[in-house]
């Protein structure tokens, strides 16, 4: 099997269906990843058949549904996952990337260009400061984060940029179930409630992989991001 049909047949069982066109490009961004990756850490994946279950399918997994024209942010979005993926396969997106780290952020603007994708956007800074700007708190339908913080600790970080009524989806690894155990004061500080929690299976890998769904009901209280360092040190 080829890596194009791996992608085809991983999405399939995902239950996501592409185009042609949108194969082509989630194969090209992959290409452009390992390439920027040789002089920049993006990824410690650099073998196409793991990219393409570890990075591409595990970041489609995470809304395989329809959903349009929805504003939508990538929190901690590293080498731009799971933002970009998503955004190819949900192409009336409008996505904005969000990260700490400048260098990855440059290689994304130039990545989405030389793709021409457009409605895509990047903010650089962190979270407990960009959180209080008018600009982005309650701006998001959809908050995506993934490999960032435990879930107590990214519902501090992620809560604040989603509308009332709007999700925070997070990818969580085989300690799912203690972590939303863990989360739940920080849920109710933050007026959010869970909505789903889903399995996800990619094919050629046996890591147990859930897709968290939070809805927030009420608007953040102003207090919520705290300062910087604070949500990691003392989570609520």
């Amino acid at each position: 099997m080829n890596e194009d049909q791996l992608l085809k047949e991983g999405l399939k069982n995902v239950g996501v269906e592409v185009s042609q066109e949108q194969v082509r490009q989630l194969m090209d961004y992959m290409d452009l990843v390992l390439e920027e990756n040789k002089v920049m850490n993006l990824t410690a994946i650099t073998q196409p058949e793991e990219f393409i279950q570890k990075h591409l399918l595990d970041s489609i997994s995470m809304w395989p549904g329809e959903a349009s024209s929805q504003k939508v942010l990538d929190l901690g979005t590293g080498g731009g996952f799971p933002g970009i993926p998503l955004k190819i396969v949900h192409p009336d997106w409008d996505l904005v990337l969000l990260d700490s780290t400048l260098k990855k952020l440059k290689f994304l603007e130039k990545a989405t260009e030389q793709m021409e994708l457009d409605q895509v956007s990047t903010i650089h800074g962190r979270a407990e400061d960009l959180g209080h700007e008018e600009t982005y708190r309650e701006a998001f339908d959809l908050v995506f984060s993934r490999a960032v913080a435990s879930l107590n600790t990214l519902l501090e970080y992620c809560i604040p940029f989603a509308k009332v009524g709007g999700l925070v989806v997070a990818a969580k690894g085989p300690k799912c179930r203690e972590e939303l155990e863990a989360a739940k004061n920080a849920m109710k500080k933050l007026h959010c409630v869970l909505e789903e929690v889903r399995e996800v299976q990619i094919p050629g890998d046996e890591a147990t992989r859930f897709v968290v769904v939070i809805r927030k009901t009420k608007t953040t209280p102003a207090i919520y991001p705290r300062k910087q360092g604070l949500p990691g040190k003392k989570p609520l």
